[in-house]
């Protein structure tokens, strides 16, 4: 889960030098990653609370690595930092944006490895 946030200038342009991001993972993985910049870790459970204040969340390899139950609830938390984040800012600010990427699945191999890759990240099959 990330969130990227655009540091705009006052006539509402931003550059590539403007934005940073906040990846929002379960915390053993926030420790090890190396500092950046402009990007920061911050422990979160996606199914339960997303941070709330980007300006676009961005959900990557969502659909092919997690149950169909366990995509609705990362969404839905999702959603709700987004009306959050869009509440604080006021009808007359830019909204938050939501950005999907999803591989295209072309060969039966690439199937198969999503269905292994699914079975290793739901919860549930770790128990």
């Amino acid at each position: 889960m990330s969130l990227l946030s655009s540091r705009g200038h006052s006539d509402g342009h931003t550059s590539n030098a403007a934005v940073c991001g906040v990846v929002a993972d379960r915390d053993d993985v926030c420790r090890r990653a190396a500092s950046a910049e402009r990007l920061t870790f911050v422990p979160a459970d996606f199914f339960v609370r997303v941070p709330d204040g980007g300006d676009c969340y961005l959900l990557k390899n969502l659909p092919h690595n997690w149950s169909p139950d366990s995509c609705r609830r990362i969404l839905v938390s999702t959603r709700e930092a987004m009306i959050c984040t869009a509440r604080a800012r006021g009808a007359a600010d830019p909204q938050p944006q939501l950005l999907v990427i999803e591989a295209l699945m072309e060969r039966t191999e690439d199937t198969v490895r999503a269905i292994f890759q699914m079975v290793i990240c739901e919860e549930d099959a770790r128990a």
